[in-house]
């Protein structure tokens, strides 16, 4: 029989809710594509670029680095530099 999960335990923490998103924006999650290869091993789908942008724009926007307000006291010119490269190395360019 399956151990019942308390309500407090069907609720992600924030923690969890931050992790998943930067694996998403990381490419690290994959998800089941019902394919199989040659060999018979599931082959598995990495979440598109869509994706990974909005994973990366809804931790972006949890830290403030979209605000109007500094969030860390770093010039504007030097987060939008360090998102651009973010975005960058996401897209492997």
């Amino acid at each position: 029989m399956a151990k019942r999960r308390t309500a407090a335990e069907d609720i992600a923490t924030p923690e969890e809710v931050l992790r998943t998103f930067t694996q998403i924006m990381r490419g690290e999650m994959t998800e089941s594509t019902g394919r199989k290869s040659a060999s018979g091993e599931e082959i598995p789908q990495t979440p598109k670029i869509s994706e990974r942008s909005k994973a990366a724009e809804l931790l972006g926007k949890r830290y403030g680095l979209f605000s109007e307000k500094d969030p860390g006291g770093k010039p504007k010119a030097e987060l939008a530099a360090e998102i651009e490269a973010a975005m960058r190395e996401m897209h492997g360019s």
